[in-house]
């Protein structure tokens, strides 16, 4: 019956207007407080039309307006403003999508009448909603006296999703709401906004900054959703700095903008620091695999609420995949997992769903039917790598071209002597992540060698895979022949480890890396026989016995340790199980 009436044509014969009007009466909704004629798609230019709207508002007692889905024009929206001058109890206005095929001559006066009524009269307004509505800076700009009046200290949801703002129009928003913080709190009255939406706006980095800066003052936000706004690196860091600073916050909506390695940091951080976080949604933000060990880390600390993370479209391997999926396995509110749109490839579909299902999270995974297959060197942040490389290099590309063949001669030198091999530390981390042998931990007794190495991982620090996979690697080549002096060599590099290289926030992170190259959960394509575990296990033997992690290492690995292990036909049973009890004993 209702949408029949919809469909009709706007245009109508003069007799047919009583009709419409007696329609229009029927169909306003009055109820609980609130007043609706949404989602009609009626076009309020005509006298009679106006007038039976604006008689029913004055016959109504409401709370909440809802005008959305129609189209006032100027004469309209000045007549429900004087409407709205009288009625001081208004809390909620929805008014998205109001102005389909207005101009932007018409628009912000339309936006004037109706918020400059509301200003008069001195409505607490809670939840205000302008979605839709292409108004741009110029509507903007019409916002800021309410914002700047009392009417704005109540407002706990904003919504500007789809507004054509721009960059200047975001920084109007941002002005304003600080404005209105700055106005309650002088006034002795708490700004307590909790939710803004405000996506698909272009805000770019600059929009996005001034918000940040809104939002690091505000303080109190519970959810925040801002997709397809064109925001990169610097903007995206800002923003993460400043949902830090909300510490009720959770839900973040940051989908379709781009994230950058320096903006992994502060991702990291957020995650850490906000412990009411329910529901992350990065999809298509191209986090890349230099996010993705970040963002591991912070998974791992964040939130144990997080209920739904939302990664499609990251452009994450298998490899970032499997971390992400560790980094969840102590969340028991998970809901959902979407890795979907990835690049982990056939083969790397069925990792990680095994990998979901050694740690339970299976029915949590999305199907991962739309991946976009493997990872190809030399494509994305490698590409974009090379480019700033580029514009960096532009000048000295004939020096630097000769130093570095210089380099590379002397670096891959091996050298005999006291008939140890000496190897480039390059080299010889190398090849300890791909065909560890016994000489190459040997090659750590030449003391500069050792502490080139060292050097090495240091640098490698942010790239805890690469570091597990070098210690797994040395420690690897140990046999039950190995004397009590290559154990001890072994074991030091350990121990820097957890002295110097990692620190207590980084332990889950390269313990979930450990766990992934000793096959304790099944293994990722072409490794599944590259390291020996005898020696890994012998020296986890000794790493507990020494004490040289915090617990939550031990609590990981007894946790897998103790479950079936896909090799556990490998290694000494005996052995496995004196690891365990030594692990047992540590807690």
């Amino acid at each position: 019956m209702v949408s029949s009436f919809f469909d009709k044509t706007q245009i109508m014969a003069e007799s047919d207007i009583d009709k419409i009007n007696e329609q229009i009466k029927k169909l306003d909704v009055v109820d609980g407080g609130t007043f609706s004629i949404a989602g009609k798609g009626l076009f309020y230019d005509d006298d009679d039309k106006i007038d039976n709207l604006v008689k029913s508002l004055k016959d109504a007692s409401f709370e909440k307006l809802n005008l959305s889905g129609n189209s006032i024009g100027i004469k309209a929206a000045a007549a429900i403003g004087d409407v709205l001058k009288l009625n001081s109890s208004i809390k909620e206005l929805h008014l998205s999508d109001l102005f389909t095929r207005r101009t932007l001559d018409e628009i912000p006066n339309c936006l004037k009448h109706i918020f400059d009524a509301i200003v008069e009269s001195g409505a607490k307004i809670e939840m205000l909603d302008l979605s839709d509505s292409a108004f741009g800076k110029i509507g903007a700009d019409e916002l800021v006296r309410f914002f700047s009046s009392p009417s704005a200290w109540s407002l706990h949801t904003l919504l500007l999703h789809n507004n054509g703002l721009g960059i200047g129009g975001g920084q109007v928003i941002a002005s304003a709401l600080k404005t209105a913080h700055y106005n309650s709190k002088m006034a002795n009255v708490k700004f307590n906004l909790k939710t803004v939406v405000i996506g698909r706006n272009r805000l770019e980095n600059a929009g996005a900054m001034a918000l940040a800066d809104a939002f690091q003052t505000i303080g109190t936000l519970e959810e925040i959703v801002m997709p397809q706004n064109g925001i990169t690196g610097p903007g995206i860091t800002e923003l993460l700095k400043a949902f830090s600073k909300n510490p009720s916050l959770k839900k973040i909506d940051l989908s379709d903008n781009t994230f950058s390695k320096d903006a992994a940091f502060s991702l990291k951080d957020m995650l850490k620091q906000l412990k009411q976080l329910e529901f992350v949604n990065f999809d298509d933000c191209l986090l890349r695999n230099h996010c993705a060990e970040h963002l591991a880390q912070g998974l791992a600390l964040a939130s144990p609420n997080l209920s739904e993370i939302h990664l499609n479209g990251c452009e994450f391997d298998t490899s970032a995949g499997s971390q992400i999926l560790l980094s969840l396995k102590s969340k028991t509110s998970l809901s959902k997992i979407n890795l979907n749109y990835n690049q982990f490839g056939e083969k790397g579909v069925k990792v990680i769903k095994n990998i979901a299902s050694d740690l339970g999270l299976a029915d949590f995974l999305g199907s991962l039917s739309e991946d976009d297959g493997s990872y190809q060197s030399g494509s994305g942040e490698e590409e974009e790598e090379e480019e700033e490389e580029e514009d960096d290099d532009d000048d000295d590309d004939d020096d630097d071209e000769e130093d570095e063949e210089e380099m590379s001669e002397e670096e891959f030198v091996v050298v005999e002597s006291n008939s140890l091999n000496i190897y480039s530390p390059t080299e010889l981390i190398e090849m300890l992540q791909t065909e560890p042998k016994l000489e190459h931990l040997l090659a750590l007794q030449d003391e500069h060698t050792k502490e080139e190495f060292l050097k090495i991982l240091t640098l490698k620090k942010d790239n805890m895979d690469f570091c597990a996979k070098t210690i797994i690697g040395l420690s690897s080549v140990l046999t039950p022949d190995c004397s009590e002096e290559d154990k001890n060599l072994c074991l030091s590099i350990w121990q820097w480890i957890s002295d110097t290289l990692i620190d207590q926030e980084e332990v889950e992170l390269f313990v979930n890396s450990l766990v992934l190259h000793i096959h304790l959960i099944r293994a990722l394509p072409g490794m599944e026989s590259k390291f020996q575990l005898y020696g890994i296990y012998d020296m986890l033997f000794y790493v507990a016995k020494e004490k040289l992690f915090s617990p939550i290492f031990y609590d990981v690995l007894k946790f897998f340790i103790k479950r079936k292990c896909p090799r556990v036909e490998d290694i000494d049973s005996k052995k496995l199980l004196d690891v365990v009890e030594s692990l047992s004993s540590r807690t």
